[in-house]
């Protein structure tokens, strides 16, 4: 079990857990890139209850979204468990866009992933 902690001075500490036994890859999932832009661009409105009109590859995590530690810790842990990727905190973090994520997870997954889309 991979427990993550996040220190907010407002909501003290908060933990979110990988569940030993919860499901990996989604039996639809396909490994093609669009779709994995398709399932972070879902966690950032609905997961992280990002509520921006227009969101893309493009937009900043931080400047754009404005998400914060506790925001990066909740989409970690979306991102391990919809997409079946272990992905670093740090690797996380060092992501300034929607596109930098998705090509990191891209990074994970190997090369049955294909992306012939030109970077943003």
């Amino acid at each position: 079990m991979r427990v993550f902690r996040v220190f907010n001075p407002e909501f003290a500490v908060v933990e979110y857990c990988r569940i030993p036994g919860a499901p990996g890859r989604l039996p639809h999932m396909s490994t093609h890139a669009t779709d994995i832009e398709t399932v972070l661009l879902d966690i950032v409105r609905n997961d992280l209850a990002v509520d921006i009109p227009a969101i893309d590859r493009s937009a900043r995590l931080i400047a754009d979204l404005g998400l914060d530690s506790v925001a990066f810790a909740v989409a970690l842990v979306a991102i391990e468990e919809r997409l079946a990727v272990r992905v670093s905190e740090r690797e996380l973090i060092e992501c300034e866009t929607v596109g930098d994520v998705e090509r990191m997870v891209c990074r994970h997954r190997g090369p049955s992933v294909s992306d012939d889309r030109p970077a943003s």
